[in-house]
């Protein structure tokens, strides 16, 4: 954390760029992922379950081809003519009935290469057909072991509809113990059989079987792999296993050729019996398994294939997680140059302003920096440029206040003489009064000049309250002789008030504008009374009149810091420089009756009168 807090803000803003998009295409990219490969599954699913419902689609179209021979072979006249006209009494009769057979045969079933033999099967004899020399006589059934056969029962049971019979080891079928342990290639055999009818309607007349004569079963055989060949081409996916089961669990055909003729009685294989198509989720053998299922439509067998969910996705999740992996980093490169960019779009206005602030810093006020960058750092910008241009503004008034200062000082000690030579002559005559028994006279001579030494002595704006008092009677005094005594004065002075400070001249403005306006014209006898006390947290200082009283517009007029009256003007503003908005002047006043002005300032001691 220390060493990202001691990193440029650039290269600050670039590594949390560069994080926040690696976590966003890290989420981005998992969630991708994940989805993608739900999605890719499910269409492996459906692409597997399509496989088998085509699968099923071949076998039916290919079975029924067989159910067609058989529907026919059973309606030729011939076979009935045959038995009827050739009936088996000796081998002769037996191999003319042989050949004509064999052409019948040959006729339905000849044209098949999903055919492994045709066979007209009687308990002392049985026909087949020669169209085939791979299967020609290999394929036999020896004499007296039909009738014992679980393929002659059913057909016997079914009298005359045709029956599938799932694959059956050929020698446990026809009891043949010395084929047991050879290899023969029509070792497990899956067959069709009908045991022929009684009777047969030619469209004209029916055709009666001789009742002497055994009923023959026509037995039609297909070698198990006729399903493995078709499944094999179609399904390609690694690890998968296809099966074929009846209603009963008994496996038709199988990949792994062990499990033929075997039962499965497992609950899934029950549940996908009952569901007809579609597709499942089990463990098979400690093992997630996807199973796709699908009924066929002529033996009612159910085809099913297994496929691993790893073999499912193994092709999928590599493909796809380099697919992300690349999408990620051309992202991530991507986003590095854009982060780079923006960061430098955000940092350079910054670092132009860094620059400018040290050279201001250094005292070059006239610096100015182009507006660049975002609203904000616009904004920021323009600010600077704003305060160096005050700042210059007010370097330039102080420069010149402070030449005027040492102007005003310098010319202050060429005059420091004059104020005594002027206090030394009012002094002199004040005393020459005195002698000639002038009293009133030179009491108004020490009045003024008291007044001119308070002006000249004091250059602070604050002064003591006793001193500024002390003017402000030494005034009232030479102004009630200026109009002969036809006023009076009252103080009420709380002693407190004379510890703290006041602006200079605070209340002669008010008392003047009493002497001049407010007792302008008046024949009764003029009454100024100055109030000054403390009440709660402030300083009241109030001077009150019986005089003409002022109208509510002159009020205004008065109060207005750009009024003409200069003295009560250059209180209220110094009364705000030194004591804020909240404290002024106030002036009610009644027309005839007179007036009341009100000072507040706030209670404050001046710590060099405590």
């Amino acid at each position: 954390m220390k060493v990202y807090k001691g990193l440029s803000l650039r290269m600050r803003f670039f590594i949390t760029y560069i994080i926040l998009l690696l976590l966003s295409v890290s989420i981005f990219g998992y969630i991708t992922l994940s989805v993608s490969l739900n999605n890719l599954t499910e269409a492996s699913q459906l692409n597997a379950y399509n496989i088998v419902k085509k699968n099923n689609q071949i076998i039916d179209v290919k079975l029924k081809q067989i159910h067609e021979g058989i529907f026919s072979f059973i309606a030729d006249e011939e076979v009935y003519k045959t038995f009827a006209d050739i009936k088996p009494i000796n081998d002769y009769n037996i191999n003319s009935m042989d050949i004509r057979i064999s052409e019948v045969l040959n006729k339905y079933f000849a044209f098949s290469e999903d055919i492994y033999s045709a066979q007209l099967a009687t308990s002392y004899y049985t026909f087949f057909s020669r169209a085939n020399k791979r299967t020609s006589s290999k394929n036999f059934i020896p004499k007296d072991t039909l009738k014992i056969t679980e393929i002659y029962k059913k057909a016997s049971q079914e009298k005359g509809e045709i029956l599938w019979i799932p694959t059956y080891d050929y020698a446990t079928m026809f009891h043949i113990d010395y084929l047991d342990s050879s290899n023969l290639e029509y070792r497990h055999l899956f067959s069709v059989v009908q045991m022929l009818n009684e009777t047969y309607f030619d469209g004209t007349d029916f055709l009666n079987f001789p009742k002497e004569v055994e009923l023959p079963v026509l037995i039609i055989n297909l070698q198990e792999d006729f399903f493995g060949k078709i499944f094999e081409e179609n399904m390609s996916i690694e690890g998968s296993t296809y099966m074929i089961v009846n209603e009963e669990g008994q496996v038709v055909s199988h990949k792994n050729k062990e499990m033929l003729t075997k039962r499965m009685d497992s609950e899934w294989i029950q549940n996908s019996y009952a569901n007809e198509t579609g597709m499942d989720t089990i463990d098979y053998n400690g093992e997630k398994m996807l199973i796709v299922y699908d009924t066929t439509q002529v033996t009612h067998w159910m085809s099913i294939v297994m496929i691993p969910y790893d073999s499912l996705r193994q092709k999928i999740v590599p493909t796809l997680r380099n697919f992300v992996l690349g999408l990620g980093i051309a992202l991530i490169l991507v986003a590095i140059i854009i982060s780079y960019c923006l960061s430098g779009m955000i940092t350079n206005p910054m670092k132009k302003l860094s620059q400018a602030i040290s050279k201001s810093g250094k005292g070059q006020f006239n610096t100015k920096v182009e507006l660049s960058g975002s609203k904000e750092i616009r904004s920021l910008t323009h600010t600077f440029n704003e305060m160096n241009k005050n700042i210059q503004v007010l370097v330039i008034e102080n420069f010149e206040k402070d030449i005027r200062e040492k102007e005003a000082e310098i010319l202050a000690l060429n005059l420091q003489l004059d104020p005594h030579f002027m206090y030394n002559t009012l002094n002199l005559i004040n005393l020459m009064l005195i002698e000639n028994g002038q009293d009133e006279i030179s009491e108004l001579m020490e009045n003024l000049s008291n007044m001119l030494k308070y002006t000249v002595k004091h250059k602070s704006g604050l002064v003591a309250f006793s001193e500024d008092m002390e003017f402000l009677v030494s005034y009232i005094n030479i102004m009630q002789k200026r109009f002969e005594g036809n006023y009076c004065v009252e103080y009420f002075i709380d002693e407190d008030m004379y510890a703290y400070e006041v602006p200079k001249f605070l209340l002669q403005p008010f008392v003047e504008n009493v002497f001049v306006h407010g007792f302008e014209g008046k024949s009764y006898q003029g009454k100024m009374i100055i109030r000054c006390f403390i009440e709660k947290d402030e300083r009241v200082y109030m001077v009150e009149d019986n005089g003409v009283g002022i109208e509510k517009e002159k009020i205004e007029e008065i109060l207005d810091e750009s009024g003409t009256n200069i003295g009560i003007t250059n209180i209220i503003k110094r009364i705000n420089l030194n004591y804020g908005e909240g404290y002024g002047v106030e002036i009610t006043s009644e027309v005839g009756t007179g007036t009341k002005v009100t000072v507040r300032l706030p209670l404050q001691k001046n710590k060099s009168m405590i």
